[in-house]
């Protein structure tokens, strides 16, 4: 499984994400490929994403909130981390 990190455009620094996203801040998902973490993240939270990330490809100093949420295969939904 590879790790993925989720963004979020600057639309969602002046609106309220439906699912706690924001620009600062990424979203983890675990995933065989980038097809299948973009078909998870799709049917998780629908279009309301910008861009998947490696963890190789990301630099998370640029995301001062950190990771917000981290995707719960069971569930089929991001949970809050710590939850």
């Amino acid at each position: 499984m590879i790790k993925y990190y989720v963004t979020f455009g600057q639309r969602w620094r002046r609106e309220t994400h439906p699912y706690g996203g924001h620009p600062d801040g990424v979203f983890e998902i675990e995933a065989p490929d980038r097809t299948d973490a973009c078909a998870l993240v799709e049917a998780a939270i629908g279009f309301t994403w910008g861009e998947l990330y490696t963890k190789e490809d990301v630099t998370l100093v640029y995301y001062p909130l950190g990771l917000l949420r981290v995707y719960d295969a069971k569930s089929g939904r991001f949970a809050e981390v710590g939850a």
